[in-house]
């Protein structure tokens, strides 16, 4: 395995006449194009799966950086045709996610140090999973689901199309990816000594998740997130194997996850059919449930009352008035794209708290001798949760600001010049949308009090009262500094008349805006914003 070159060299030469034959048929028969990409994936990416294993690692490695930097260059240049994609034409980016991910990845086993050589691979056998999941599920997902759907099984029916985004997926390529999923992970774990099949839910829970998530993902980020989501999967069975002996995904037993797919699953459909979440929204909106709840074990009930009260003050706030002045996203029911703005930090510190609850910090210490972070057990699920409600306070703060203003206050201004603007422009305030702010904030700091603390982090030196100060404080600030942005960067358009608007007027383009940059909308103000106001506070944490 360390040591054969002639392996390797075959290995490219396979690719590269693979690569060329795909090439090579798509200019003489370009109505395959979209078969002979789902091929190419296929068995290109299999293969690399493999040669994570099989192949010398420091060949591996140096193949795959300079792969993909090719790779980039060629985009670029424009040397691949554009992909089509149900009548759209895009670059195939998600070329360059694997090849990016795959060196990154396989990278990681070169800066173990000592003793570690079962560590490093296990590790190296969850990037075999990973890719494999990517090779199989995504792409016979693709290719079958879009055979199946064009060519008789669905032709005519709208049910089978899923849209989300410039990208148009199927349910039956849903269910593919699923299934193989599935497969795959009762593979992986036989392979690693341990009966597949006594895991049966948690592994269906698992592929439905992932299944989910590639729905959601668009622009072949899809090869970024499903790689991710299934390495971080196998890390976590390495984890439990290697330190307990035993393979566990969730605390929660099989009937109470079935219950809980069922009762959740019924609940997006109905966020959707009521019109408060697209259904990219509601689908998302699932992903960042099943990681709060499922796999964190915290409390929904902050998520839940944000959702509530901002969907009904905005709806009560349309009823009266509508102003056109708004994002192109105003007036709205929520994308995946906004779902994640307002609510993906507090995902991404629910899965850092199942991460290390499960094992995989000590992984990661286990196999780089970090012994010196062993601090970082210390209350971490609990600072998680904290931080979760601190994003989630400058995102509630933000958007009760924003729909309270609008509602009940006068004639905004802008928050750098003191200029009057339109209602609905980002960078105006008013006074009423301050008060709004402070109950967005209010309304998620109490959970600081309904939660079970399992750590002192709030002993005498900082008492409730005090987390729920900062939370506030904190949130209100957040608010501050998304209008701040949205008035600096976010993209704004003027017409004839000398009113502002965030979307474009009738002849303008989204690209060439009056003030701010193009690619700047309002949910990357949000995000940008939270992942602003939260790494203040580690910051302060680490250093203060």
């Amino acid at each position: 395995m360390q040591n054969n070159l002639p392996l390797t060299i075959t290995t490219l030469i396979v690719v590269g006449l693979i690569v060329w034959l795909v090439f090579y048929f798509e200019k003489k028969r370009p109505e395959w194009t979209f078969a002979l990409r789902k091929i190419l994936h296929i068995v290109v990416i299999f293969l690399a799966a493999l040669g994570s294993w099989f192949l010398p690692l420091v060949l591996v490695v140096t193949v795959s950086w300079i792969a993909t930097i090719c790779v980039y260059i060629a985009i670029k240049a424009n040397r691949f045709s554009e992909v089509l994609v149900n009548g759209n034409q895009r670059k195939p980016w998600g070329m360059l996610y694997f090849c990016l991910l795959y060196a990154i990845l396989n990278s990681v086993p070169l800066f173990a140090v000592g003793e570690s050589d079962r560590l490093v691979n296990m590790l190296r056998l969850s990037n075999v999973f990973a890719f494999v999941v990517l090779a199989l599920a995504d792409g016979f997902a693709g290719l079958l689901g879009r055979m199946f759907s064009v060519r008789g099984l669905s032709k005519n029916s709208e049910f089978n199309r899923v849209k989300l985004g410039n990208d148009e997926k199927t349910w039956l390529g849903f269910l593919i990816f699923a299934l193989i999923t599935f497969s795959v992970s009762i593979v992986f774990l036989n392979f690693c000594g341990l009966d597949g099949f006594g895991s049966i839910v948690e592994l269906a829970m698992f592929a439905i998740l992932v299944a989910v998530i590639e729905m959601v993902s668009s622009g072949g980020s899809d090869n970024l997130f499903v790689v991710l989501v299934s390495w971080l999967f196998a890390i976590v069975a390495s984890s439990g194997i290697l330190f307990d002996g035993y393979f566990e995904l969730f605390y929660q037993s099989d009937v109470w996850l079935l219950g809980y797919f069922i009762l959740s699953g019924f609940a997006a459909i109905m966020l959707a059919k009521m019109g408060w979440l697209k259904p990219s929204g509601a689908a998302m909106a699932w992903l960042l449930a099943f990681a709060v709840n499922i796999m964190a074990c915290w409390s929904l009930a902050p998520l839940v009352v944000f959702l509530v009260i901002a969907t009904t003050v905005g709806k009560v706030r349309k009823h009266h008035e509508n102003f056109g002045a708004g994002d192109l996203k105003s007036n709205k029911p929520r994308d995946h794209w906004q779902v994640l703005a307002n609510g993906g930090l507090f995902m991404v510190f629910a899965l850092l708290s199942y991460l290390q609850e499960f094992g995989f910090f000590q992984f990661l210490m286990a196999l780089f001798s970090l012994d010196h972070f062993n601090w970082i057990a210390q209350g971490f699920g609990d600072r998680c949760f904290f931080l979760a409600l601190l994003s989630l306070s400058v995102s509630s703060s933000d958007t009760l600001s924003s729909e309270v203003g609008q509602w009940l206050g006068g004639t905004p201004r802008s928050i750098l010049t003191g200029v009057r603007t339109q209602k609905g422009v980002s960078g105006g305030v008013t006074v009423a949308g301050f008060f709004g702010a402070i109950l967005g904030s209010v309304m998620i700091a109490v959970f600081v009090f309904l939660h079970e603390w399992q750590t002192d982090m709030f002993g005498s030196e900082w008492l409730l009262a005090q987390g729920f100060g900062v939370i506030v404080v904190v949130g209100f600030f957040g608010t501050i500094l998304d209008s701040l942005l949205g008035d600096l960067i976010q993209a704004k358009f003027k017409n004839g008349e000398g009113l502002w608007s965030d979307k474009p007027w009738p002849g303008q383009s989204m690209s060439m805006p009056t003030k701010g940059f193009g690619f700047v909308t309002n949910d990357l103000v949000n995000a940008l914003t939270g992942v602003i106001v939260v790494g203040l506070l580690i910051y302060y944490w680490i250093c203060g």
